[in-house]
This record gives C-alpha cells, structure tokens and sequence, in this order.
C-alpha cells in the first residue's frame, strides 16, 4: 500500500507492524479518501500468486534470498527461495529481518507483489502465526463462491475488529473501507464494530478517526440507518466532536 505520506507503512501489510496513520489533525477529509483509494488487504493477496512468511538472509543488487520459509499459499515446501528486485528501487529489507512477503510469479526467482510499502515486518512468534490465520483466512474467503466471497470477507474483518490485536484491527478497518467490495453498504452490525473500534482510546488515534469516516460514510449511503438505528447517529455525532480534539 503506497500512502507514505499519511502513514509509515501501513501494511508495512501490513503493519507494517502496520503503522497506522498519523494524528487526526493531520488527516483531513480529502487526505481519508486518499487513504482509503489504496488497495486493501484482500485486492493484494487476490492479485498475488503467494504468500511466505520468511527470514530475510541477502539483499545483494537484482535478489533477496529468503530463509527459513514458512509458506501460507501458492508455495510447496520450505526450501531457501530468490525475490528479483529492480536494482534502482531496493525495498525497505535488511539481513536479518523476518517478513511476510506477498509474491507474483510461478516458481523462484519470484517478484514482489504490490508496493514495497505492503511488507509487514515480523516480531515474534505469535504476531507470525497470527499473520499465517489472518492471510490464509483472506485466501479462504476469495477463493469461496462469489456469492459467499463478500460474506465471508466482511465476518473475517469483523472478527479480527473483536481481537486485541491492532495490526489485525488496523487490517479490518482499512479492509472495510473498500466500498469497491461487494459487502458495501456495511450493514448495520459492521458499522456499529467500527463505532467501537473508533471509541477505543486504546487504538492508535488517527486509526479511530479512519474507523469513524469509515462507519460514517456508509451510513450517509444509507439514510434509513439513521432512523431506523438513531443510536448510531448518536454515537457518529459523539465520535465527530470527540475525534476533531
């Protein structure tokens, strides 16, 4: 996801250990919708061949070489695998470094899939294993029927909003602002988990605010919500007086 400018490296899936964007004054109404344009997690494992989780050991001019191979899909086996790079634009690697990387290609030398700002750097065993759920949940979703596909995606994104985890949160809120997908209009109990997301202080603040725009901005898409849930009206009003401090 390329949005340096608002964020560090959002992503960075990932998470970059997603980073998130920065204070809410920073992010004005135009700025969102910048944010939001960019391709979510779910376009990005769509428009990949695979998805390893590996230990970055060379970055040498025109290939990585990655070790320790943990394949999520697309991949067989765990042997040591290539990455071409373009010599001019190297991505943001250092030996020694643990990665999740989403990869274009049949067989190694792979290439990297997306902006190099998509890499999501791994700290620790359990944000991995976290990450091989969360990726292969995705997977799971868009290689399902068309007419589950967009059911499945909005539940996996609404679960991980549940979790304690703020890359998976972050994730789930950039994931549900794709009004491309075919879950858009949210309904009601996807709008009411941003509302909660965008009400907890413990999440990052310029997130809560995009959490907010998000809910916001599918129920003006839908204005019987508003009469028909006025307490989510309510809790917009709050969040909108709240979140411009």
């Amino acid at each position: 996801m390329r949005f340096p400018q608002y964020a560090t490296c959002v992503l960075g899936l990932f998470a970059c250990g997603l980073s998130g964007p920065p204070a809410a004054a920073q992010l004005a109404h135009t700025q969102l919708l910048g944010f939001l344009a960019q391709p979510p997690l779910h376009a990005r494992i769509a428009g990949a061949d695979a998805a390893v989780i590996a230990d970055i050991d060379a970055v040498a001019t025109g290939r990585i070489r990655l070790g320790q191979v943990v394949p999520i899909f697309g991949i067989t086996g765990a042997g040591d695998l290539l990455v071409k790079r373009a010599p001019t634009n190297p991505p943001p690697l250092v030996p020694g470094e643990r990665a999740l990387l989403l990869l274009k290609g049949s067989r190694s030398p792979y290439v990297l899939a997306g902006a190099y700002d998509d890499i999501l750097k791994i700290t620790g065993s359990e944000m991995e294993a976290r990450w091989v759920g969360a990726v292969a949940d995705l997977r799971r979703a868009l290689a399902g029927p068309a007419e589950m596909a967009a059911s499945y995606l909005a539940w996996v994104y609404l679960a991980w909003l549940d979790q304690p985890e703020s890359d998976l949160r972050r994730a789930a809120i950039l994931g549900l602002g794709d009004r491309r997908a075919a879950f858009h209009p949210l309904s009601v109990n996807l709008i009411e988990s941003l509302v909660r997301a965008a009400s907890d202080p413990a999440l990052d603040f310029g997130l809560r605010r995009v959490a907010a725009f998000v809910a916001g901005r599918s129920v003006a898409d839908q204005p019987a919500l508003s009469a028909g849930w006025p307490q989510i009206r309510r809790d917009l009003d709050r969040l909108n007086v709240e979140l411009q401090n």
